[in-house]
C-alpha cells in the first residue's frame, strides 16, 4: 500500500512511503524499472497520514485476445472491465481505459454477431475514461491443405474462409509508446497473452516505466505467456470467478436511452 506522508519536524515535506509486513518505508516517487527507488531511512515518528494514493495507470485491452482467450464459450460476455481492473489491481487509478477491436462480419451462419457487438461496445462506452479503436477485419476466401491428409504426405486443396483482424495490434502498441512519450502515466497495464507486443513492452520498461499484464488466459487450455511474464514487472490473470463478478447489469442506459443485454448472452 502506498500513502502520503507529512513531516512538521522537515518543513512540512511531503513523502511517499510504502508498508509491507515488514514495516513502513519512505519512498522516492518515481517509478523506475527495478520498482520505486527506496530511501535511506524506516518510518520515524514525526509523519502524519494525509491519505492513501493510487498509482496512475494507462490500460490498453486487446479486445479479440480478451474475447477468444476469458470469454468465448462462456455466459460472460457481458463484461464489465471497469469492475475487472478494480478487483484485479485496486492500488490503481485508470487515467485511461483504451480497448482496441474491428467490427466483425456478419455471416450466414450468424448474422446476428455485429448487432451483438456494436451491443457490447455500447456498454462499454458507459464507462468513465474509455475509448474504443478500430482495426479492421477482413474475410478473404483462400485456398489450403487440409490438415489430415497433410500429415498423411499427401496435400489436398480445399476452398476456406480466412478471417483476420489487422491493425488493432499496430494500433495499441502505438498509443501505448504515445502516451508514454507524454509521460501520461505510471504504470501501463496490457491486458493480452500475445508476445507481439514483446518490443514495445521492453521499450516502455527501459524509458522507466512500469510494465502489468492481465492475462486473458480463463478458459481451459490457455495458460499464460512466459515470455510476457519474463519481460513484465507483473502479471495476473483474469479468474472465471472474477469474470462471473464483473458483469454489467443486463439492462444499462447511456444518451440513447436504455439497452439490454443480448438475449443469448
Amino acid at each position: 500500500m502506498f500513502l502520503y506522508l507529512i513531516s512538521p519536524s522537515l518543513n512540512h515535506r511531503v513523502f511517499l512511503i510504502a508498508t509491507d509486513n515488514r514495516g513502513a518505508y519512505i519512498l522516492h516517487r518515481r517509478c523506475t524499472s527495478q520498482g520505486l527507488a527506496l530511501a535511506a531511512w524506516p518510518l520515524f515518528r514525526g509523519f502524519r497520514v494525509l491519505g492513501e494514493i493510487s498509482m496512475i495507470a494507462n490500460v490498453y485491452v486487446d479486445g479479440f485476445n480478451l474475447y477468444f482467450g476469458s470469454v468465448r464459450g462462456t455466459p460472460y460476455k457481458w463484461l464489465d472491465l471497469n469492475q475487472v481492473l478494480a478487483q484485479v489491481f485496486p492500488e490503481i487509478s485508470i487515467k485511461r481505459l483504451r480497448y482496441f477491436t474491428a467490427k466483425v462480419t456478419p455471416r450466414a451462419s450468424d448474422p446476428d454477431v455485429l448487432v451483438r457487438q456494436k451491443t457490447f461496445l455500447r456498454a462499454l462506452r458507459t464507462i468513465p475514461k474509455l475509448s474504443i479503436h478500430y482495426g479492421r477485419y477482413l474475410e478473404n476466401n483462400v485456398r489450403m491443405p487440409l490438415a489430415a491428409d497433410l500429415r498423411r504426405g499427401n496435400v489436398n486443396m480445399v476452398e476456406v474462409v480466412k478471417s483476420e483482424e489487422k491493425g488493432s495490434d499496430v494500433n495499441l502498441a502505438t498509443y501505448m509508446i504515445d502516451d508514454a512519450w507524454r509521460d501520461d502515466f505510471e504504470v501501463a497495464v496490457l491486458l493480452t497473452n500475445d508476445t507481439d507486443y514483446l518490443t514495445p513492452i521492453k521499450i516502455l520498461r527501459q524509458r522507466g516505466y512500469k510494465l502489468w499484464i492481465l492475462s486473458p488466459t480463463t478458459r481451459p487450455g490457455r495458460s499464460p505467456s512466459p515470455i510476457l511474464e519474463n519481460n513484465s514487472d507483473r502479471l495476473e490473470v483474469i479468474a472465471r470467478e472474477t469474470l462471473r463478478d464483473c458483469q454489467f447489469p443486463a439492462t444499462l442506459t447511456d444518451h440513447q436511452g436504455a439497452f439490454n443485454k443480448p438475449a443469448d448472452w
